[in-house]
């Protein structure tokens, strides 16, 4: 909580990708949450209210900088052409 906001807001899962067929995460890897932001279906002016983000994937993702800093960012990926 507290990010400013509302949408951004919520509970962040560990990425299910990041996990191997052993169930633990390749240690080298770095970090990486994902949140789903709700779709309210019974409310949808609040969701217009939100800029259209209902349904949308945020990723809260760790990077090790060059400098060996590590870093967390905050992205929200479009789902046709991530990366732009």
């Amino acid at each position: 909580s507290g990010a400013g906001t509302a949408w951004v807001n919520g509970r962040y899962e560990f990425d299910p990708r990041r996990v191997l067929e052993n169930g633990y995460v390749n240690p080298a890897g770095d970090v990486q949450y994902v949140h789903h932001v709700p779709v309210d279906v019974d409310n949808p002016e609040q969701q217009q209210q939100q800029g259209g983000v209902a349904g949308k994937t945020l990723t809260l993702f760790r990077c090790t900088m060059r400098s060996q800093q590590k870093w967390w960012f905050l992205s929200e990926a479009d789902a046709d052409q991530p990366g732009t």
